[in-house]
Formats: C-alpha cells, sequence, structure tokens
C-alpha cells in the first residue's frame, strides 16, 4: 500500500499495518469507515479527524505527513527487510541465474531464449488454431448460425450495393453499407460469450 499526499509518500507497507500506522499519529477512524477511506482521508485536511488530546502533535501538512513517515519506526523496519531481502536475492545472484534455467525449462525448444514469452509465435497460432477446432467440433451451432445470418445478410447488402450510381453521389451510401458489414461481424464475436449453465 502506498499513500501519496501532494507527490509526497506519508506510508509505504502492508494494508493491514496502514491504518494502525495513522491511528499511533494520532488520528481518528470513524465507526463503519473503510480502510481505504481512512487511508484516502489522511490526504484531506477537511476529512481527517483527530483524536482527542492529539490536536497540536500531528501533522497537517503534506512535508509534516512525510516527514514523519521518515522517522517512523515502521518506515525503519522497512527499510530493514527491504535490505535483508536485496542481501538474499542480489542482483545478477545465483537465484537469478536459478530462475534463467527454470525459465529456459518451460520454453519450447522453438523458442529464443531471450524471449520473454514461453511458446513461439507460431505455437501460440498453432495452440489457438486447435483450441478453435475443438471449440467449433464441441459445438457447431454458434458457428452454423453466424455462417447463416452472415449469408441472408450478403444478400440483403449487395441488393442494396446492386443499383447504387457508379459514381461519387453514391459515396455516402457505399461507406454507410461497408461500416454495417464490417460493424455485423464484429458483433458476431459476442456471441461467442456465453452464459455459463
Amino acid at each position: 500500500m502506498l499513500v501519496l499526499y501532494d507527490g509526497r509518500q506519508i506510508y509505504f507497507g502492508r494494508c493491514g499495518d496502514a491504518k494502525v500506522y495513522f491511528i499511533n499519529l494520532g488520528f481518528e477512524c470513524p465507526d463503519r469507515q473503510t480502510t481505504a477511506d481512512f487511508l484516502t482521508s489522511m490526504t484531506s485536511h477537511l476529512e481527517r479527524v483527530v483524536q482527542p488530546g492529539f490536536e497540536g502533535k500531528v501533522p497537517r501538512t503534506p512535508d509534516e505527513f512525510a516527514q514523519a513517515w521518515k522517522n517512523s519506526p515502521e518506515r525503519a523496519a522497512l527499510t530493514k527487510e527491504l535490505e535483508d531481502y536485496n542481501q538474499q536475492y542480489a542482483v545478477g545472484g545465483e537465484h537469478l541465474q536459478n530462475f534463467k534455467d527454470s525459465r529456459r525449462v518451460q520454453q519450447s525448444k522453438h523458442q529464443r531464449v531471450e524471449s520473454p514469452y514461453t511458446l513461439s509465435y507460431a505455437g501460440q497460432v498453432k495452440l489457438c488454431l486447435r483450441r478453435g477446432f475443438w471449440r467449433l467440433k464441441g459445438d457447431p451451432s454458434l458457428t452454423l448460425t453466424q455462417l447463416f445470418g452472415n449469408f441472408i445478410m450478403a444478400l440483403i447488402i449487395s441488393s442494396i450495393f446492386y443499383n447504387l450510381q457508379p459514381n461519387t453521389d453514391s459515396f455516402f451510401s457505399r461507406s454507410a453499407l461497408l461500416f454495417f458489414a464490417i460493424l455485423l461481424n464484429a458483433f458476431g464475436s459476442a456471441l461467442e460469450v456465453r452464459t455459463i449453465n
């Protein structure tokens, strides 16, 4: 969770600890207010509620909030945790080589080693085609319905094209017909989204 106030970092860490951090600073979380709303209210002087007795002690400006975060034990613990992680998993260390080796095992044999993808482009196309054929074999009704609908619409649209003048007077009609033909097929793909029975 990262909380910014006018471009200044006033908290960074686990979501569960954020609310406690601001309550410990002296702010109050009203009843039935969600943690997200409480954290958002910290960035607005009109929304934040100060606990009784903390009126002169809580930060008010973005700079004061940022300074309070920099001096907090929560930030010191976070910095220590990040340093420990960076020492354990150093950039370019043995863990990087282990990751590269496991990545290479997962990649197909025809894929470049430097590629971020597991499958090559040809492998992805082959997989999508196979999935499409399985889907067609499993339920051909959608494809047959689209073919029948396209055939009927082709007859209707071509009949409108049939008597158009071969000059610029019919330019608007031709463009509208082409748009309609493309739009019909584009919306046809929405039929693939079906409700699960």
